[in-house]
């Protein structure tokens, strides 16, 4: 008898392994998820995407061709898309630029903006990061008011 209620304890036991295992194998779990906020007179903006909001993006191998949007034309676009959001972007210097990939051949710029402090009219120095899609598209922020800077 007791033979019969180990074996039934295993069985059902696998059979629930089994189905959380099924469970978990239709998540997404390799699509990745990116945020940035930025924070500037006393507004938060943010952004959110995943892989999948790159799918209608071209594609780009490093290897073989230059990218669709050239760094210089990502600097000209970049500072047109600040001064959506900041008035006094013309004060602002580019920090950085990078590449991500996602997967092969789908990338983003992330461009870094920094403002010195001797430029600031309230004496603080500070960033602002945009991200632009390889079809020359920003991803648009989300602004809210913000008590954190």
């Amino acid at each position: 008898m007791k033979t019969i209620a180990y074996v039934c304890l295993i069985s059902l036991s696998l059979l629930r392994l089994g189905f959380c295992q099924e469970k978990i194998a239709k998540l997404p779990i390799d699509v990745r998820k990116f945020t940035i906020t930025n924070f500037y007179a006393e507004k938060e903006y943010y952004v959110e995407f995943t892989e999948k909001d790159m799918d209608n993006t071209p594609s780009w191998n490093p290897e073989n061709a230059p990218p669709p949007v050239s760094i210089s034309q990502a600097i000209r676009q970049s500072k047109k898309f600040l001064r959506r959001y900041i008035s006094s972007s013309d004060a602002w210097e580019i920090d950085s630029i990078k590449h991500t990939f996602l997967g092969q051949e789908k990338c983003f710029y992330t461009i870094d903006f920094y403002l010195d402090r001797s430029k600031a009219k309230n004496g603080q120095s500070a960033t602002f990061t945009v991200v632009m899609k390889m079809d020359g598209s920003f991803f648009i922020p989300k602004v809210t008011s913000s008590a954190k800077h």
